[in-house]
Order: C-alpha cells, then sequence, then structure tokens
C-alpha cells in the first residue's frame, strides 16, 4: 500500500496518510483523517482548559472553589469532592437517542445537563490553584504537572521542587525559567539542558557547574561564552542577576546564543526508529513530540511511560494501548477512540468525556465504574452492541464518524483553552475555524496600584509589601501580583522580579521551541575532519525550517562535534 496525499479540510494544506497509518485505522476501523496532523492536534487541545481559572461556588454543596469554567457559563460544575462523591448520579442524566439528529447535537444536549468537575486534581495539598494535577504540595498555578513541591508557574514539570516558571522540566531543584531541561539545582534560564549546577542562560549543556551564556558544553565548569573565567569573574557576572533591566539585556543575548549553538536534528535521547522532537526512551514512534516511554505511536504529542500501539494522543498517557484520537487520555486507558479526560481504567470508551473506571461506553459524560452506557443510558450487553452499530452507521452516514469533537461543542473558549499556548489565534479566526470564544476572561487591567519604574532595578532592595501591589504586565498590560513565595524563592536566588504576566512569559517560553511540525533537509555540517570530505550529505527530518538560522548536524556529526 502506497502512501497518500491528501488535503486538510481545515487549513487546507496538502498532508500525507502513510501506509501504516492505513493499517491502523482499517484495525480499528475508522475512516482515514481528514485533517492534518497539526490540525488534528489543534482541535483536541481546544477541547481542554490547563491555564485559566475562576472563582466560583460549587453547584452542589454552594461552597466557594476554583474552578476551570466560568461562572456563568452553561455547565452546573461541581467541586472535586462533590464530583467523586455518591450524593448524585451521572446515569439519571441519560439520553434516549434520536436517529433524527446528528450525533454531535445529542452529545452537545447531554453535556449542558451532567455536573463537570471544577478542576482535575488528586492527592494536592495546599495547592487549590493548579489543574490536570497531581501529588503536588503548596503549589500555585502549575497545570499538567505531577509530585512537585513550592514550586510556581510550571507546565508540564516532574518531580521539581522549590522552582518557578518552567516548561516540560523535572527533577529541579531552586531553578527559575527552564525548558526541556533536567536535574538542575539553583539555575536559571536554561534550555535543552540537563544537570546544571549554579549555571545562566545556556543552551544544550549538560553536567556543567558555573556556566553563563555558554552552549553544547559537557561536563565543564566557570564558562562564559564557552571560554574558561576565574571564580571572581564568574561571581560578578551572578551578582548582575538581580537586575531586572540587566536580565532583559541578557535574554537577547541568549537567544543569540542559541542561534549559534550547533543543533541536532531532532531532540531524541535513546530512541529507536522514531521522528519527534523532546522524546527519550521510545521506539518506532513517528510525529511525536514532548514525550517518553513510546513503542509504536504516531501524531501524538505530551504523552507518557508506556502508551503503545496508539495514534492522535494529545496529553497523559500512562499505559495507554490501542487508542485513537483523544485529549488527556490515559492510566492504563485501552481501545478508546475520540475521547476527552477519560483515564484509569477505561475500556472500549468512545466518544465520551470525563469518564473513569469504566468499559463499553458510547457518547457518554462523567460515568464511573459504569458499563454498555451510550449517553448516559443503561442497556444489556446486546442491546448495547446493536444499539452502538447502528449510530455509528447513521454517524458514517453524517460525516461525524472518524472525526474529533468538534471546536463548537468545546466546554471552552478557545482563548480559554489550551490550544490558545501552542496556536495562539485570533478572535476572528477562531471563530471563523468553528471554535468559540469568551469575552469575559478573568482578567483585568487599568487597575495597577505601583508602576514598575517605581520599584528598586535589583531585588534585594525590594520590599516584601511589593506583594500587596498590583502591576501592569509590560507586554500584554494585564494586570498581576508578585505572591509572596514567588518573591521569597527570588530573593533567595538573588534573581530579578518579572515585569511580564505569567501568561506571557509562557508564551515567550513556548516561542523559544520550535513548531510541531517537521522538514526535509540535509545536515549542516562541512567539516572535513567528520568522515566527509565536503558538506556531510545525510538528510533527516527536522522541526527546524529551512529558512531558520541555526546550524542543524546530523546525529553523527552533532555527536563528533558536541560530544
Amino acid at each position: 500500500m502506497a502512501h497518500e496525499t491528501r488535503i486538510c479540510q481545515n487549513c487546507k494544506q496538502s498532508f500525507v496518510i502513510e501506509p501504516e497509518d492505513f493499517v491502523f485505522y482499517e484495525k480499528i476501523k475508522v475512516p482515514p483523517p481528514t485533517w492534518c496532523p497539526e490540525c488534528r492536534d489543534q482541535r483536541r487541545w481546544a477541547s481542554g482548559n490547563d491555564l485559566t481559572l475562576y472563582r466560583a461556588s460549587c453547584d452542589l454543596c454552594h461552597n466557594e472553589m476554583i474552578s476551570m469554567y466560568r461562572p456563568d457559563g452553561p455547565f452546573a460544575v461541581y467541586c472535586s469532592a462533590c464530583w467523586w462523591s455518591d450524593n448524585w448520579d451521572p446515569t439519571s442524566y441519560g439520553m434516549v437517542y434520536d436517529f433524527s439528529k446528528r450525533f454531535f447535537d445529542q452529545f452537545k444536549e447531554l453535556q449542558l445537563r451532567v455536573p463537570r468537575m471544577a478542576t482535575s486534581v488528586f492527592g494536592c495539598e495546599g495547592s487549590p490553584y493548579v489543574n490536570n494535577c497531581g501529588n503536588m504540595k503548596n503549589c500555585y498555578m502549575c497545570t499538567s504537572c505531577g509530585y512537585c513541591e513550592d514550586s510556581y508557574y510550571l507546565i508540564w514539570g516532574e518531580h521539581n521542587k522549590s522552582c518557578l516558571d518552567g516548561f516540560k522540566s523535572g527533577r529541579n531543584e531552586l531553578c527559575v525559567e527552564l525548558v526541556n531541561t533536567n536535574g538542575s539545582y539553583r539555575s536559571a534560564w536554561l534550555m535543552q539542558c540537563e544537570s546544571m549546577i549554579d549555571s545562566y542562560f545556556c543552551y544544550d549543556c549538560r553536567q556543567c557547574t558555573k556556566c553563563i551564556f555558554s552552549h553544547n558544553l559537557r561536563n565543564k565548569s566557570l564558562h562564559i561564552f564557552n571560554r574558561p573565567v576565574s571564580e571572581e569573574e564568574y561571581e560578578v557576572f551572578v551578582k548582575t542577576l538581580s537586575s531586572a533591566s540587566k536580565v532583559d539585556e541578557y535574554k537577547q543575548t541568549w537567544r543569540l546564543i542559541m542561534q549559534k549553538a550547533i543543533h541536532k536534528y531532532l531532540a531524541l535521547k535513546n530512541c529507536v526508529n522514531v521522528v519527534g522532537e523532546n522524546v527519550t526512551n521510545s521506539v518506532n514512534s513517528y510525529w511525536v513530540f514532548d514525550s517518553d516511554d513510546l513503542e509504536n505511536v504516531r501524531y501524538s504529542s505530551r504523552v507518557l511511560s508506556g502508551t503503545k500501539d496508539s495514534m492522535d494522543i494529545s496529553s497523559y498517557g500512562y499505559g495507554c494501548e490501542m487508542s485513537y484520537e483523544a485529549y488527556g487520555l490515559g492510566g492504563g486507558a485501552s481501545n478508546c477512540l475520540f475521547t476527552r479526560q477519560c483515564v484509569e481504567g477505561i475500556d472500549h470508551v468512545d466518544y465520551s468525556d470525563l469518564c473513569t473506571n469504566s468499559n463499553d461506553l458510547f457518547g457518554c459524560i462523567c460515568l464511573r465504574k459504569k458499563s454498555f452506557c451510550i449517553l448516559n443510558k443503561q442497556y444489556s450487553k446486546e442491546e448495547y452492541a446493536a444499539l452502538k452499530e447502528r449510530i455509528i452507521s447513521r454517524m458514517r452516514e453524517d460525516g461525524e464518524y472518524g472525526e474529533y469533537f468538534p471546536g463548537s461543542i468545546s466546554p471552552f473558549g478557545y482563548n480559554e483553552s489550551t490550544a490558545m499556548l501552542y496556536y495562539p489565534l485570533t478572535k476572528e479566526d477562531a471563530l471563523a475555524l468553528g471554535y468559540g470564544w469568551n469575552d469575559a476572561m478573568p482578567e483585568t487591567k487599568g487597575r495597577e496600584t505601583m508602576q514598575w519604574a517605581a520599584v528598586p532595578d535589583r531585588i534585594e532592595q525590594v520590599d516584601e509589601a511589593i506583594a500587596n501591589e498590583i502591576f501592569s504586565c509590560e507586554k500584554c498590560k494585564r494586570n498581576y501580583k508578585i505572591i509572596k513565595q514567588e518573591l521569597r524563592l527570588l530573593k533567595k536566588l538573588g534573581l530579578s522580579l518579572p515585569h511580564h504576566c505569567s501568561l506571557c512569559r509562557h508564551a515567550e517560553r513556548i516561542a523559544l521551541r520550535n513548531r510541531s511540525r517537521f522538514y526535509h533537509r540535509q545536515c549542516m555540517c562541512e567539516n572535513r575532519g567528520h568522515d566527509h570530505a565536503a558538506r556531510c550529505l545525510v538528510e533527516f527530518e527536522t522541526t527546524y525550517a529551512p529558512d531558520r538560522p541555526e546550524i542543524i548536524y546530523c546525529e553523527e556529526c552533532y555527536q563528533t562535534e558536541v560530544v
């Protein structure tokens, strides 16, 4: 079977369906996708909300809570304690399937009936302002994180302690502004680094101590701009990090350093037959990003630990098998198609939302420990199988089967959703693509009580009373505060205060990374000592576009030059 080139029905660009893809679609009995991988990923992220939180009241116990759903929205929302309790029955909202209506219309009707969970958290202590997190202690505004302590504004972090502002970084302590960096201590502004100590503004460095403005270093200490320096020179520089104006200058220098560095064609570690970026310990996987421990996985992002034989999964993982087109799927899920945040021991669950520990569900919402249900209505095993086949047949006729939930029935406006972080759109563009929009985001402007000009430039001169003030982000003008824990951590590390709000800081970190897209290129190495007479002839897939300024090497040339 040959590959086929098709036109994405969303962005109108061409994309390829590979022979391996067709085999998988045949195995799970779904039609090939009509959207390209990138648009499919965007659509899935638009069904989730990681960063937008509201103050609200539980619609069951009426206690105050933090919620990912806006208080004036169309849904009933329960706090976590009530949602997990036996004080309500999700099957009481069950509907009889109506073959005179389209499936997605009926699913939306059920969606408006069934109470939703305010935030997705478990095992968290002293961390009310986190979402999609587990086992967090004393953390604030973290999302998709686990086992972190005393940490703030992290995305996709695990086992971090006393860290601030990070993206996909783990096992770090006393660190600030890390991107794709692990196992580091008392460091800041690092990207693609590992096991760093007392280091700042570095790219692709490993096992280094007291290094600054450096790239591609291994097992070095006391280096600035990749050159050896004295302990005194290092200490003089570190003292300048308490100045906000100096740090702004350093960030520009850091970006130039990253451009000058040698970049490996793909950031892979312990991988075999993988085309992906920031992927570790994986085999036989393609078009995968920010993921670990994959086997036979394709077109997926931010998936972890033991996911295999699956396609088009955005977020979570942990033992997912034989599943397709899902957001937030995992915890041993298997044979699941077109789901949203269905986790923990689910099997043969299709077109469902927020279901756990269940099997054989179709079009269900918020069911727990249930089997053979359609639109939350209970059936016998035989009735379920017959009705499911009839519904799928009708959905195929209507062109619905094989498509993920459309943006029009996402529980969130596009600007509330996680997609806004990875695939930003204007309101006009989002509405044109069928997504919703929230014109009442939880933000204020013009209510600042203090101007940054009145704040001392150096962190050691800043009084703790500043935590009582409201500031305006120098980039987007949103109001925000410096929380006491954040201030104390920055003072302890001697690092300057951020003059941008947390959302703009997240966006700046995301902008440092490449888009989830591949380009076919040739290695740029022209070093004749690398076993080639002229320019290296090796070709590869990479996330670096051809018009980018970075120097891109194949695996062999990179290892020869850097390691």
